[in-house]
């Protein structure tokens, strides 16, 4: 069997429909099909091409894993989401576009893609799971530093030197899988307000990290995602509602460690699971949620604030807000 024209009265394509058939080299899936289960056509190894209809919602797990011979994909803007695996070891594919329907891309879905090196993401992917591009041309030839994948903070690529700081971009909405894991270099963040979601590990083992500040619309932080973070001093907190965490979010609570979270909110986060990780909760006054905000290379400081909102007349240690002549504000951490 090398083609098969699948007919109009077939709703959906179950798992491991056509796995393992490497002598199958097209299919024609019609506008009928609304979903494709999983590895439906994993291991299809003679596969070159296939043009998923407008009608299919999702991809399953495995998909088309291990299609060594697929060289393009054609996603429909009715998928929202891409499982698990579903193109891992695709390794002729050269180039995919993901449309603005994808909200998901699963863990390992593009690995392995060795020869992958064009992939479109748009801005409305909110989660990419565990190593989604790991060993793609395309995460080879990113520089070292910080990835973005799409608007989602993919992984920060290389040895990251020792007293790093890092301000996320202002648009980012999530911080990926494990971005930062092992970052021990790391001794600040600042999570801006445009991001809702903090992934599994993302700051787990930054053994350097003293000091968060997390931007007022995060509304979820994952399991291990700060988990092993042994220097940590301080946590600001700009949401009023306490964002949701996991069990293992934090590591044990020490007093030594202190929340700070806004004035009007310390009650709820004192009730809250947060409380497990912190016995020590503070109120203070957030800063400007346009801190973030940036400013002309041509525009200088005219006010110093710390970060409780303060005015002050020379540097601080910690954090300091700096309002520009511009109108611009920016956050810069001093040790």
């Amino acid at each position: 069997m090398t083609s098969i024209t699948i007919p109009n009265s077939v709703t959906s394509i179950g798992s491991d429909a056509f796995r393992g058939c490497s002598g199958l080299t097209s299919v024609t899936i019609p506008n009928s099909v609304t979903s494709i289960g999983g590895a439906a056509f994993s291991f299809c190894s003679g596969l070159t091409s296939v043009t998923i209809p407008n009608s299919v919602t999702s991809i399953g797990n495995s998909t088309f894993s291990n299609c060594s011979s697929l060289t393009s994909i054609t996603i429909p803007n009715s998928v929202t989401n891409i499982g698990d695996k579903a193109f891992e070891g695709c390794s002729n594919l050269t180039s995919v576009t993901i449309p603005n329907s994808v909200t998901s891309i699963g863990s390992d879905v593009f690995r392995g893609c060795s020869v992958l090196t064009s992939i479109t993401i748009p801005n409305s992917v909110t989660n990419i799971g565990r190593d989604a591009f790991l060993a793609t041309a395309w995460y080879d030839n990113q520089p070292e530093g910080l990835v973005y994948a799409g608007k989602v903070v993919y992984k920060y690529k290389g040895i990251m030197p020792p007293q790093t700081n890092i301000v996320l971009k202002e648009g980012a909405k999530a911080i990926g899988y494990a971005a930062f894991s092992g970052c021990s270099g790391l001794t600040s963040v600042t999570i801006p307000s445009s991001v809702t979601s903090i992934d599994y590990g993302a700051f787990q083992k930054c053994s350097s990290l003293t000091s968060i500040t997390l931007g007022k619309n995060v509304t979820s932080i994952g399991d291990y995602a700060f988990q092993g973070c042994s220097g940590l001093k301080e946590v600001y907190v700009e949401t009023p509602m306490p964002p949701t965490v996991e069990s293992n979010s934090y590591s044990y609570r020490t007093t030594s460690k202190v929340l700070y979270a806004p004035t009007a909110s310390v009650y709820d986060y004192k009730n809250s699971k947060w409380y497990d990780f912190f016995s020590n909760i503070l109120g203070y006054t957030p800063a400007p949620s346009e801190v973030n905000a940036v400013s002309n290379d041509d525009s200088k400081e005219a006010a110093r604030y710390t970060l409780d909102g303060k005015r002050s007349s020379s540097v601080q240690k910690g954090v300091n807000i700096i309002k520009m002549n511009d109108g611009t504000t920016k956050k810069v951490m001093v040790k």
